[in-house]
């Protein structure tokens, strides 16, 4: 059994040109790696392994120095970011999972927070195919798009497979989406720091602290993910042939 945890970038342009949703997939063996080292990464930072609302790793509070972390040190605070990446490089049995929505090349109109979605769970499902697995799909309960909106969509998916000309059959994925806050897991607190960190790689200007995150990723391996969907492309034959129809 893996145990997957996912969370989600919003398209938000210019700043942000895509919709990302991107996650880690974990067994027993790296769950108790990652447990393990976010609690000695707590206790060097926090001087504490509980887990409240002021000891929660939340990327964007840490790369702004908000929350828990206002009026820290610059440079501790990246340090403290590059250490959790570290943890998600850190053991061969933790996969990840990036999924990269483009709307400005969708031509017509679909959620793509959906379409994000149905992407994650065939390449979740495909990867525990490989892996001779089951997963469970874990996320923050303030990600609304994530578990609310799309809790029927899986259930749809397991059921008929996913919506689309090459469709999958879900069979690797158990039950619904599972959720919790934020700052009561750990893992979740890590599916935030993936994606935070991904979709830098969509950013056209980074200041100095994402910058310096964004070249600990990349010198990591943490873009490196077990299995990705980046869509549509220009090359697309999907996104080509529906852009020639409307012109």
């Amino acid at each position: 059994m893996h145990l997957i945890y996912l969370d989600e970038v919003k398209y938000h342009p210019p700043e942000q040109p895509y919709y990302w949703l991107c996650g880690f997939a974990a067994n027993k063996d790296a769950l108790a790696f990652l447990d393990q080292q976010t609690r000695d990464i707590s206790k060097w930072y926090f001087n504490t392994e509980e887990m409240r609302s002021e000891t929660e790793f939340h990327a964007k509070h840490i790369v702004a120095g908000k929350g828990p972390y206002k009026r820290h040190e610059i440079e501790k605070r990246i340090e403290l970011f590059g250490k959790l990446i570290d943890c998600l490089c850190g053991h061969k049995s933790i996969k990840r999972i990036e999924v990269r929505i483009d709307p400005s090349k969708i031509v017509y109109e679909k959620d793509p927070a959906q379409s994000a979605f149905m992407f994650f769970i065939e390449r979740a499902n495909q990867l525990m195919k490989e892996q001779g697995s089951m997963g469970v799909l874990i996320a923050d309960d303030e990600s609304k798009r994530v578990t609310s909106e799309t809790v029927s969509s899986l259930c749809n998916y397991r059921e008929w497979g996913t919506d689309w000309h090459f469709g999958q059959e879900i069979n690797h994925l158990v039950d619904t989406i599972h959720h919790t806050s934020s700052h009561q897991s750990r893992m979740v607190q890590l599916a935030d720091i993936f994606v935070y960190a991904c979709q830098l790689q969509g950013r056209q200007k980074l200041d100095f602290v994402k910058k310096k995150i964004h070249e600990h990723a990349s010198e990591a391996g943490l873009y490196q993910a077990a299995t990705y969907k980046y869509w549509p492309t220009e090359y697309s034959p999907w996104y080509q042939s529906h852009k020639n129809a409307n012109q």
